[in-house]
């Protein structure tokens, strides 16, 4: 599923009483229905079925209200802080408000500081749908154009675009945008396959069923998300005691761009919320790449070994004076 974050901000700023707003699902578009006259759309079918339909936000929760606040909270001591927080509480609490905003010639920032809150509450709205999304304008269309290049006299140079930085955001991962994960968790199957001495082989199905089993199992899984494409995943396992990382992965083309130290970061901040010191790592002794980042984590301290009395030899290690197969 993908959808142009400007439609979906768009309807955002639409809301109201008389039209909700829902991304169908078989166009990958927004639609908007009214109990008075229906679907704006006439294209829509005469059947349209709830599990080809994901509400947009609602008002409630995109919180303009609550915007309101925060932008007040954020301006410095000072009539202008004073004036807005007196014009919203009341009858016309908005209206009154961009009065006040408009009185300090505030307004314009206010406008932008909304703009910001509703694209973040969009960009939220399509990570936990799983849904990508790209950030592009609408084209104009020809009467804009028009007046667009009227009074361009000389050629303008293009500049040359540069690499697109990532739009990184850690999403948690739910059976409601779990299903984007999948072949992320494939490809990680097929790398961990190497330590294990299975066959590599790629089976989403499987992938799909053990993230599925992980979800039933309560396990904590975060997603660095850019424009909604997962890009790497952790899995943690969550107990009073610890706080313990199951599976960490990267796609191979978004390596080196620092998203394994923010999903790690991410796992941290969750540890300090349960009040532990640590994130509990198992990882093979032949995996020189985790035990590599590991390090550079700060995770240099050795713990339990786990033996056992015989396996498949795929190699040694050696811990002190005593030597181990792999």
């Amino acid at each position: 599923m993908k959808v142009n974050l400007n439609d979906v901000i768009e309807a955002i700023e639409n809301l109201s009483d008389e039209y909700a707003y829902y991304y169908y699902i078989p166009r990958e578009e927004i639609v908007s229905y009214s109990d008075y006259s229906g679907w704006s759309d006439p294209g829509m079918p005469e059947t349209v079925y709830n599990d080809d339909l994901i509400a947009l936000p609602t008002r409630k929760e995109v919180d303009d209200y609550g915007n309101m606040v925060r932008f007040i909270e954020s301006q410095p001591d000072g009539d202008a802080k004073e004036w807005m927080g007196n014009a919203i509480h009341g009858r016309g609490a908005f209206r009154m408000f961009r009065a006040a905003a408009e009185r300090f010639d505030m307004l314009s920032d206010w406008y932008d500081f909304q703009e910001k809150a509703h694209r973040a509450t969009a960009m939220v709205w399509c990570e936990e749908n799983g849904i990508i999304y790209e950030d592009r304008l609408k084209p104009l269309d020809d009467d804009e154009e028009d007046d667009l290049y009227e009074e361009e006299e000389e050629e303008i140079p293009v500049p040359v675009p540069k690499e697109e930085k990532l739009n990184l955001r850690i999403v948690d991962i739910t059976d409601k945008n779990y299903m984007n994960l999948i072949f992320l968790k494939d490809e990680y199957n097929r790398f961990a396959a190497r330590y294990t001495g299975e066959a590599p082989e790629s089976d989403p199905d499987r992938a799909q069923d053990e993230l599925e089993d992980l979800l039933d199992q309560g396990c904590i899984i975060f997603a660095a998300s850019d424009h909604g494409r997962y890009l790497g995943y952790i899995v943690l396992l969550e107990s009073p005691d610890e706080l313990r990382l199951k599976e960490l992965f990267v796609r191979s083309d978004s390596r080196r761009k620092g998203i394994a130290g923010a999903l790690m970061k991410k796992a941290e901040s969750r540890a300090a919320e349960a009040g532990l010191e640590e994130v509990t790592n198992t990882v093979q002794p032949d995996n020189q790449v985790m035990i590599s980042f590991l390090n550079s984590c700060g995770y240099n301290t050795l713990g339990m070994l786990e033996v056992h009395k015989a396996g498949a030899k795929r190699g040694a290690v050696k811990v002190g004076n005593h030597e181990f197969d792999l």
